[in-house]
């Protein structure tokens, strides 16, 4: 009787050894493991599981483990539990960059990532992403997701769109206009761009500096400092001169007169003379201007106006 006594606590000694090993190895966890193709950061075994399909639906399971998606607002945690917490569908694919603002002339690095539904996301390799210009002064992004942005006149928006496995994505970054003239053919002729594409548009060759384009007598750099407009025939810098030889004076007018300019005023007896004389400044307002040359006694004078757009 004792000897069969001990032969059953063996016994049940050995089914609780396996009992614990059973239950221990259908919880036990992995470590990181890969190969040349693949890598599992981590895994489970739990009692069994199974791939499911119909025509109208697939269905995976697993049995015997806690399994799901656990989520903290604060801190911000998610927690996949099992098998089922691993599954996911992709979303759709975010573009990224930082910052979201490129000088022109410069290059920006663009990410992309796939988004899950569990609002998690797959970091991708640039490389992988097909890449293309939208929109806006990009002048190509380089198949490893580098765009290099072309020459503004203003600060622009550019489109730079990323597709991977179907999915596509979008991002909008602004181009920064650094100086202010390098645009086109309106680059370096001391001009601004953004005067000559407000009141030319881009590449109009009317816009030039030295040209004249509504045909007053002003070219448009002149009328560009004046302060005046460049395309209306109307709009010009008159002078009037007006003399009391009673007195041996000048009274010098001009119209329109506008804030922000000032006019260098300087005279020659003589239009053979090499140079001009400085005589003063007018310092600019808006409306009529004048000033009183005491000095013009003299058999002739001539004068000229030169206007300069100040901050």
């Amino acid at each position: 009787m004792k000897q069969q006594h001990l032969t059953l606590s063996k016994t049940l000694g050995v089914l609780g050894t396996l009992l614990l090993l059973a239950w221990t190895a259908a919880t036990s966890d992995a470590d990181v493991r890969t190969s040349t193709s693949y890598t599992i950061p981590a895994d489970t075994v739990d009692a069994g599981g199974q791939h499911a399909t119909s025509v109208t639906y697939t269905h995976h399971g697993s049995v015997g483990g806690i399994a799901g998606i656990s989520t903290v607002a604060s801190p911000a945690e998610t927690a996949k539990a099992g098998y089922i917490g691993q599954l996911n569908e992709v979303t759709g694919l975010q573009i990224s960059a930082s910052p979201t603002t490129v000088d022109e002339g410069a290059t920006r690095q663009l990410n992309a990532a796939q988004v899950l539904d569990d609002d998690t996301i797959i970091n991708l390799g640039p490389d992988s992403v097909t890449w293309n210009v939208m929109a806006g002064p990009f002048t190509g992004i380089t198949s490893g997701g580098v765009a290099t942005a072309g020459q503004v006149h203003e600060n622009t928006v550019a489109t730079a769109q990323g597709s991977f496995a179907g999915d596509i994505g979008q991002l909008d970054l602004t181009v920064n206009n650094i100086t202010d003239d390098d645009f086109g053919i309106y680059a370096e002729d001391g001009l601004p761009d953004d005067w000559q594409v407000q009141y030319f548009g881009e590449d109009n060759a009317e816009a030039g500096p030295n040209v004249d384009a509504d045909g007053d007598g002003d070219s448009n750099l002149y009328e560009y400092h004046a302060r005046l407009l460049p395309n209306d025939p109307a709009s010009f810098l008159s002078i009037t001169l007006t003399l009391d030889a009673t007195e041996g004076d000048a009274l010098l007018t001009l119209s329109p007169g506008k804030a922000g300019v000032s006019y260098a005023v300087s005279t020659k007896d003589s239009l053979l003379d090499a140079d001009w004389i400085p005589l003063t400044t007018i310092v600019g307002s808006d409306g009529m201007l004048g000033f009183t040359d005491m000095d013009a006694s003299g058999l002739r004078k001539f004068y000229i106006v030169t206007p300069t757009r100040t901050p």
